[in-house]
């Protein structure tokens, strides 16, 4: 095959794949959304004053703490906060969420109201009464809300995104959803995520806006509070959290079953070292009811094993929020995603648990292979012990350099240093209120 004839081939692919876009955009009403869009920035900025919900579904993926006291601190916005779990958690679950976001929005003074408690109709009454101009969303997944809450049913407002998790691989799944290519502006963290963006989305990206990532902001900010618990005996000890993943079974999507593998030897290991270290067990929120359903574990040895995390003297549970535990720990050993780049923001000794690293890292874009890159990579009991007792407890880290690169490089918003800076400075630009 000639040079002119595969550069026709590429050409008449790129051409296809744009007509795809354009049809697709059509179908989805892209064009139209854009005018509505132009029409509510024109209110809003001859009102000078917006009405903003923020959506929150769980407090572990609450990520607009800092805009959504920017926001309260300026007389020009109005703001709510719409409590809704997701449909997809059990019961006890959704009950859980509630009364942890209830309190912690009391704590802060933020006025929020419940959706869902007295049917799936609260939020359209509470919308018809606040009249909101604007909506941040927690995730993009289709169904996690209800009619009321779904994106679909709120064109009518300007529809916000920061990601919930950092993503870190090229997929059309976290990039070309329905709701990217609709939204009027997604919030993404790098220069690295808005090029995937371009190449990935049926709208090219042209409604992103890098302004880092909100964690960011928290991390390096100074701590609330310490939530490890106290010694008994007073002595202070190295403290490690172990925060695996949901995904265990082989096989499926992102094909994580390391925590089999390893979930009695972390436990192990919290016994051998207690006089040393303390261990924090930070679980992805969907892990337990995963196990439950796993032929090797079910509800009775997940619950027994969830037990021990909180009954070890130098142990202790963590299901909430994980800002304060990570500025206040010494190093992580986990196989989550988006930790891979939070956790190194703390800019401390990290290892990811990984039985084939190359599988792991086949799809990941330049951001993610960076952080990849700047932890230690576990699997074995050899590979882990040596990573507490060399890196953790001798202080021997080779990777601290690559952390520093990788903080400066990739972690650090761009221009104010704050991501939730960078949004409000979008948004009060985009309004003309600059």
């Amino acid at each position: 095959m000639t040079a002119r004839v595969l550069y026709e081939i590429v050409l008449h692919k790129l051409h296809l794949d744009c007509i795809l876009a354009r049809e697709r955009l059509r179908a989805l009403g892209y064009y139209g959304q854009k005018k509505t869009y132009r029409k509510i920035i024109s209110r809003i900025s001859e009102r000078g004053h917006a009405n903003v919900v923020f959506i929150a579904s769980s407090l572990s993926m609450w990520r607009y703490d800092g805009l959504c006291r920017m926001m309260m601190a300026d007389s020009r916005f109005s703001v709510y906060v719409v409590i809704h779990p997701f449909n997809t958690y059990s019961i006890e679950a959704r009950k859980d969420e509630i009364r942890r976001m209830a309190s912690y929005f009391d704590s802060l003074g933020v006025p929020y109201i419940v959706s869902g408690e007295d049917g799936e109709d609260s939020y359209k009454d509470f919308k018809a009464k606040f009249r909101p101009d604007m909506i941040f969303y927690v995730q993009h997944y289709e169904g996690v809300y209800g009619d009321s809450l779904e994106w679909r049913t709120n064109r009518d407002c300007l529809l916000a995104y920061i990601p919930y998790t950092l993503t870190l691989a090229y997929s059309q799944w976290s990039f070309n959803q329905d709701m990217h290519n609709v939204l009027w502006r997604s919030y993404q963290p790098s220069e690295v995520h808005r090029r995937v963006a371009v190449k990935l989305a049926s709208n090219r990206g042209r409604n992103i806006s890098v302004a880092g990532d909100p964690r960011f902001d928290s991390l390096t900010a100074a701590p609330l509070s310490d939530p490890w618990k106290a010694m008994p005996d007073g002595r202070h000890r190295k403290r490690v959290i172990f925060a695996p993943h949901f995904q265990v079974r082989t096989n499926n999507l992102f094909n994580r079953p390391e925590f089999i593998q390893v979930a009695e030897l972390m436990l192990q290991l919290a016994v051998d070292y207690s006089d040393r270290l303390q261990f924090a067990f930070k679980p992805h929120p969907r892990l337990k009811s995963e196990l439950y359903n796993h032929p090797e574990w079910g509800v009775e040895k997940t619950d027994r094993y969830y037990r021990q995390w909180s009954e070890l003297p130098n142990c202790q549970m963590e299901e909430g929020d994980y800002i304060d535990l990570f500025i206040h720990s010494d190093a992580i050993i986990h196989n989550c995603g988006s930790f891979t780049c939070e956790y190194l923001m703390t800019r401390k000794p990290a290892a990811f648990v990984a039985g084939n690293l190359a599988e792991v890292e086949k799809n990941m874009h330049e951001y993610a292979l960076a952080c990849m890159d700047a932890h230690y990579t576990v699997y074995t009991e050899p590979e882990i012990r040596d990573f507490v007792d060399n890196v953790v407890l001798a202080g021997v880290d080779p990777r601290k350099k690559m952390r520093e690169k990788v903080f400066a490089e990739y972690l650090t918003p761009p221009d104010t240093g704050n991501t939730a800076m960078n949004v409000f400075n979008d948004i009060i630009n985009s309004f003309g209120w600059n």
